[in-house]
């Protein structure tokens, strides 16, 4: 999810999360298996196959809003629409390990360098269990608070590169929120915040309802409306014609793309 970020906790119904128990002095590798407990377990993650989501987003400074819905699949599908008020929809996806974007009425680009890198880590349909791999720094930095809640702080650098601080909640193990920074074209490095919240229980698992983030001047409010675990009809997530023309011209270089509506 950035897509959506939404932290899973998988409990009995109407029960709340069960303490994480970590130590006093924990390492990084205590937090993360905290945030697996609070999860519900390796088990209970590992039991759901394929999600689907629609949200709400809407951003001030500047005003834009439009309904995003993401459908995942185990172990690395991902598909995205993006459909504004007016204008036109556009689509991301990801999947074979191709990443991909396109308008509808304008253009095609495949996901390349870092870019495919992010692509492919959001991607990851089971992505709190593979800590190690996702996190290869991952450093505790001692205790604080986000949102007015006790948490755990670490540093970490993702395997797309990305150094952020991420903020685990002491009660539950689960991720608060997180910072790092977000390059904006002539902007430059500007501040990125994310907070979690308005968690709420589906089919035996808490979901966060409510993703905020806070880019630059920028703050992007994102409201799940619907969420559905195991949905009866799922998208092909195969890369699509368009797609599947700009790979066998050979166009996946930064910048290359197709301009046809």
């Amino acid at each position: 999810m950035t897509l959506l970020a939404l932290v899973l906790v998988s409990c009995g119904p109407h029960e709340p999360p069960v303490p994480a128990g970590i130590p006093d002095d924990p390492s990084a590798e205590d937090i993360f298996e905290a945030q697996i407990r609070g999860l519900g377990g390796a088990e209970a993650i590992r039991s759901k196959t394929a999600y689907y989501v629609r949200v709400s987003a809407v951003m001030r400074s500047p005003d834009i809003s439009r309904t995003i819905e993401v459908w995942g699949q185990a172990p690395d599908r991902l598909l995205m629409r993006l459909a504004p008020p007016e204008g036109a929809v556009a689509w991301r996806g990801y999947s074979e390990g191709v990443g991909w974007r396109y308008e509808e009425d304008g253009a095609a680009w495949l996901e390349v360098g870092d870019d495919l890198d992010r692509m492919a880590f959001d991607a990851d349909f089971y992505g709190e269990l593979h800590y190690a791999t996702r996190y290869p720094v991952a450093e505790v930095e001692g205790t604080g608070s986000f949102d007015g809640k006790p948490a755990w702080v670490m540093r970490v650098v993702t395997s797309s590169g990305e150094e952020q601080r991420r903020w685990y909640e002491h009660a539950t193990g689960l991720k608060l929120g997180r910072t790092g920074t977000t390059h904006l074209s002539g902007v430059g490095d500007v501040l990125h915040v994310v907070h979690y919240s308005g968690y709420r229980e589906i089919e035996g698992v808490m979901v966060n309802m409510r993703t905020r983030e806070e880019v630059g001047p920028s703050v992007l409010v994102s409201d799940v409306e619907v969420f559905d675990w195991e949905p009866r009809d799922l998208p092909d997530f195969a890369p699509p014609p368009r797609i599947r023309e700009l790979l066998d011209e050979g166009a996946a270089e930064p910048g290359a793309a197709d301009e046809s509506g």
